[in-house]
């Protein structure tokens, strides 16, 4: 168990009308990511792996080894260009997190938020 903050680790796709983040999330909810974008060619990703208890429904139990990611997590990106906030999906499946960002069009109002697809 680490209490610094990781820096998980992505894959970037550039396509020519945006970028696909890819990043490994092991064990990480939904409810537990945060992204936000502080500028129009930034995005910020947060996150939080709570530890497991080891004594839960256990008395005299303990890790002997520990070696899985927890705790929080931060990672942010700046792109060459401004990127369309309104049309950003965001999957988060098989601990992988998933973030679709679209290049802006300047014809378009900007909108600051993520939104998340349904994956089942």
């Amino acid at each position: 168990m680490s209490s610094k903050t990781q820096t998980p680790r992505f894959d970037i796709l550039e396509t020519p009308d945006g970028y696909t983040l890819e990043g490994e999330y092991p064990g990480i909810k939904r409810e537990d990511v945060f992204i936000h974008f502080p500028k129009p060619s930034t995005i910020v990703i947060q996150g939080y792996v709570k530890p497991k208890d080891p004594f839960e429904g256990y008395e005299g139990r303990g890790w002997w080894v520990s070696e899985r990611v927890t705790g929080k997590s931060y990672r942010a990106f700046i792109f060459p260009m401004e990127i369309d906030v309104e049309r950003t999906v965001v999957k988060l499946a098989d601990g992988i997190l998933s973030i679709q960002v679209m290049k802006h069009d300047t014809g378009r109002e900007k909108e600051w938020c993520a939104k998340w697809e349904m994956v089942r």
